[in-house]
């Protein structure tokens, strides 16, 4: 009995799928097939779009693919490679939706279209001392149908319905083909980064095993940089985009305004480079040229202002090198008051006393955080007055740092001078020293 019901599951499951087949192949569909393209997309060399407002080519490079135009004069740009490949993709994944048997039909001028909304031509490699046979693309639409249809000479006796996403991809612009970088690169693998100008001078940091220090200028010569402000530069470069791409016959001039140069690890010797120049037409900003793109691009003023870095925003600008696990002692002096704090094993007291004090770790972490915010001076200015001083000692009294904070209504609001022992002056921002002035109201020693 069990074999009787099996038997006739089966033959009902073959009727129905017979009966599916019927169907599906009453509608001219494909069962699931693709539309025979005959090209894989690892295997083309270039892509011709014809469609009905400009033409233009995709070009495989031995490095990357590239847009070609050509209007007045031919125009190269660095092609997206996503995109290039989404569109062969898509091309070589067509799912017929309908088809039309026509074998008369041959040629792609003469498919029955009464609209060709675009024509692809798709070109592969070729071998050595072979003709290779392209593959053409026709997607329009047949009189009296508002539904996409495609032909292609690798299949010229039939004509297939398709999804409008096939046309919504293949009628793509050339600018949307468009890679707008630069100087791509990864910014974790820059090891040197240089900016070179020719009225301003310039400067060199590389990455060491404490991070990125200065080679250039001379006087900065092994001092830290700022690694944070190198890294936002080298990720701000990688990133950056060109506003238009002018003509193969442009020329940007000899002598460029500024350039870059960014060497990456493991590519010793062969710098990334970007060269500005300054556009004579007015309030045209700065035209350029780099090793990543083929040709000349242009720039806005605000771009190429954000690369001129000084020497002074790139360096590590601490004022205040503390070894804070030596510090034992603090004395602040402030008018004519004198307020200790000594650190002990149960935390930091007022003087000699019992009287635990709170905060005085994360204010010390504070003094490592003081950057200068303009150029420091060997003579302090007359309008500068002494405010308060701040010696630092170890357990055994030996001095560990000594600074002194000076007032000036000259420096800009919320600025004063610290001097941190040497000869020079530095503008910081007076927060801390405030913060320190109200730490021990009630602490004073004669």
């Amino acid at each position: 009995m069990k074999k009787k019901i099996i038997y006739i599951s089966f033959f009902i499951f073959l009727a129905l799928g017979a009966g599916l087949f019927i169907h599906l192949d009453n509608r001219g569909g494909m069962n699931g097939s693709v539309v025979p393209f005959g090209l894989k997309p690892d295997a083309v060399r270039m892509i011709h779009v014809k469609g009905n407002k400009e033409e233009f080519r995709l070009e495989r490079g031995e490095e990357h693919w590239a847009v070609v135009e050509r209007k007045s004069e031919e125009t190269r740009v660095v092609a997206n490679e996503e995109k290039v490949y989404f569109l062969l993709a898509t091309l070589s994944n067509l799912i017929p939706i309908d088809t039309v048997v026509s074998y008369s039909h041959r040629s792609p001028n003469d498919v029955g279209f009464e609209h060709i909304d675009v024509h692809v031509t798709v070109t592969p490699q070729g071998k050595s001392g072979e003709s290779a046979k392209s593959v053409e693309v026709v997607l329009g639409r047949r009189p009296g149908s508002n539904h996409s249809w495609v032909w292609l000479s690798s299949a010229p006796e039939k004509l297939y319905r398709v999804s409008k996403n096939a046309l919504n991809t293949a009628e793509k612009s050339a600018v949307y083909y468009y890679d707008k970088r630069v100087l791509p690169f990864d910014a974790s693998k820059a090891v040197k980064l240089q900016l070179a100008q020719k009225y301003a001078g310039g400067w060199t940091v590389a990455r060491t095993d404490d991070g990125f220090k200065f080679e250039l200028p001379a006087y900065l010569e092994g001092k830290d940089a700022a690694n944070a402000e190198v890294k936002l530069y080298l990720l701000m470069l990688a990133a950056l985009r060109a506003d238009a791409f002018l003509p193969s016959d442009v020329t940007a001039g000899n002598d460029p305004e500024a350039f870059i140069n960014v060497w990456l690890d493991g590519k010793a010797g062969q710098a990334l480079r970007l060269d500005l120049y300054r556009d004579p037409s007015p309030g045209a900003g700065y035209l350029a040229t780099s090793t990543y793109q083929e040709g000349v691009f242009r720039f806005d003023v605000e771009s190429v202002r954000q690369l001129f870095k000084t020497p002074f925003e790139l360096q590590g600008r601490r004022v205040v090198e503390l070894d804070i696990g030596k510090v034992a002692s603090i004395r602040v002096m402030s008018g004519n008051q004198v307020f200790l704090a000594n650190k002990k094993s149960g935390g930091w007291f007022v003087g000699d006393t019992e009287k635990q004090l709170a905060g005085i770790d994360m204010s010390l972490w504070r003094f490592n955080e003081l950057k200068f915010e303009a150029l420091p001076l060997k003579t302090l200015p007359e309008s500068a007055s002494w405010t308060m001083s701040c010696d630092f000692t170890d357990s055994e009294g030996g001095k560990v740092a000594s600074l002194t904070f000076f007032s000036d209504p000259a420096l800009p609001e919320g600025q004063s001078w610290l001097k941190n022992g040497g000869e020079l002056y530095y503008p910081v921002s007076n927060q801390l020293m405030k913060d320190l002035q109200g730490l021990f109201p009630t602490s004073r020693v004669q």
